[in-house]
């Protein structure tokens, strides 16, 4: 259909382990929701595989207009994938926690779309933490009213560039090639690898660095 969700929590957890979620059409293999009195959502899966296929198709979609709290996307091992959408779309707060995870995006690996206005709602905060090893793929995007703070750790690596996104941090065994023009509108924390010559020479805009 033209929304076709694969695996959808509007409240509480789902657990998963040794599956394969695919959806093409429109929507996303995993949707996280909730409204402004809804229950937050939490997907924790291990070694699964998550594709979205097809024009519109996100692999997780995050939305939430909850007034306090984050949805959480929990992942060890398997991958999350767009064919031609992004990875990860989000609107409101969400944590998304990877171990040993190839994450990859068509369009966008990351998005992290303004709220909507007229409410007493909580801005979009993507809290993106990659260990074990994961494996990003894609640029990660933050509107100007949203947030973005990347974690790499033990062994992961990012490959690609950074549009507003706030804050990086690569510990001692971890790197980021930047694939293109990239800004931070905070800080970046770097005792790993930062490659600015990946497809050609680039620059990074930040606030702050160490």
């Amino acid at each position: 259909g033209t929304v076709s969700l694969g695996l959808q929590a509007s409240g509480g957890v789902i657990i998963g382990k040794n599956s394969s979620i695919h959806t093409s059409g429109g929507g996303g293999a995993l949707y996280l929701n909730s409204g402004s009195t809804g229950p937050l959502a939490s997907i924790d899966l291990t070694n699964t595989t998550v594709q979205g296929t097809g024009a519109n198709t996100a692999g997780l979609l995050a939305y939430s207009l909850a007034t306090s709290g984050a949805h959480e996307l929990r992942m060890t091992g398997g991958s999350l994938t767009s064919a031609s959408s992004e990875a990860i779309w989000a609107r409101g707060p969400v944590n998304v926690i990877l171990d040993g995870v190839q994450v990859t995006g068509g369009s966008e690996l990351l998005h992290a779309s303004n709220q909507v206005t007229g409410g007493s709602y909580q801005a979009t905060l993507v809290d993106l933490r990659a260990s074990g090893g994961s494996l990003l793929t894609g640029d990660m995007t933050a509107e100007n009213a949203s947030r973005v703070d990347v974690a790499l750790s033990t062994g992961s690596q990012w490959t690609g560039a950074a549009s507003n996104v706030t804050n990086v941090a690569i510990d001692a065994t971890s790197r980021w090639n930047v694939t293109g023009d990239s800004s931070l509108s905070q800080k970046l924390t770097n005792a790993g690898l930062l490659d600015l010559g990946v497809l050609g020479a680039h620059s990074l805009e930040v606030h702050d660095a160490e």
